[in-house]
């Protein structure tokens, strides 16, 4: 399976870059323009997988319940009320992702662990006291895992993804977006195999100016040292791979014949190959800052960030 996933951080335009890809004959996008929360979301499958850096049982059944929570919201659909980053439409998903559960869990034991206990309720403390005191001890121990070995969780991983993110047409190039962590590009995509990656950025001053405009960021010097911090954080990470492709909004829109013909170098697809992407849409979001930011907020942006043009 040939995989490449799109990735940005917030409001980064990474999604032109995605639909120019997904418009095109020779992709597909299995999981139908969702992104996929699954892998990298807090409480995801790299949470679980970052325990063996660490090991625990402790640690890996925290993590696991947690795993197990956010994979029962994203097999849901949302409502008006609660988004959600439905799977469920993917054929035999149930099957896979129970298959999935019980190979990673390993071998069960009963225990009673002290991160359990603390987060029990009054009543509950009380009723333990009750059941202590009568010698009942072994109705308080709970159902616990050991997890399987680091390299058995790498297989299994490996093998539930590729059912659920492939596609029937093997020819086709399958297309994601945020499938993975932007400041962490190779690490955070280990267990999807070796996908090639397109990390997109853009001009800070719209990416604030949208902030503003959809998020409710209201504070320029609050982007402003959010937007250092995680700049300090990707430096903190080698992006120099032969994998990852680094673009800017911005170039795409604005050099799209440049940069799309450097897009199909780096994913070896014909350049020559039409797209129902519609250039003309992303336009508007360029430079959309000059109607939504005041003078002071531009200024300061600018001066904080060294931003000349």
């Amino acid at each position: 399976m040939s995989l490449v996933t799109v990735l940005g951080n917030t409001n980064s335009g990474y999604g032109a870059i995605y639909e120019y890809l997904i418009g095109r004959e020779d992709t597909v996008d299995p999981l139908k323009n969702l992104e996929f929360r699954l892998l990298s979301d807090p409480g995801g499958i790299n949470d679980l997988y970052s325990v063996y850096n660490n090991y625990s049982l402790q640690n890996f059944n925290f993590k696991l319940k947690n795993l197990i929570e956010i994979a029962n919201l994203y097999s849901k659909k949302g409502t008006l009320l609660n988004e959600r980053a439905n799977l469920s439409f993917i054929k035999d998903y149930t099957k896979y992702w129970e298959e999935y559960l019980n190979k990673i869990k390993g071998l069960k034991y009963k225990h009673q662990y002290i991160y359990d206990e603390i987060r029990k309720n009054k009543l509950k403390i009380i009723s333990k006291k009750i059941i202590n005191r009568f010698s009942y001890r072994n109705i308080l121990l709970k159902d616990y895992w050991t997890g399987v070995t680091k390299r058995e969780f790498e297989k299994h991983t490996y093998d539930f993804l590729k059912k659920i993110l492939s596609n029937n047409d093997n020819e086709k190039i399958v297309i994601l977006k945020q499938c993975g962590n932007f400041w962490d590009p190779i690490e955070s995509t280990k267990l999807i195999g070796e996908p090639n990656i397109i990390l997109v950025s853009r001009n800070p001053l719209d990416q604030f100016a949208e902030l503003k405009k959809e998020k409710g960021m209201y504070s320029s010097k609050e982007f402003v040292d959010w937007f250092i911090h995680l700049k300090k954080m990707e430096s903190v990470y080698d992006h120099i791979d032969e994998r990852i492709l680094k673009l800017k909004f911005e170039d795409f829109i604005l050099d799209h014949e440049n940069i799309k013909n450097k897009i199909c170098k780096h994913l070896r697809i014909d350049h020559t190959l039409k797209s129902h992407y519609d250039i003309e849409g992303s336009k508007k979001n360029i430079g959309q800052f000059k109607s939504i930011l005041s003078i002071e907020e531009i200024n300061l942006i600018k001066n904080s960030l060294n931003i000349t043009n």
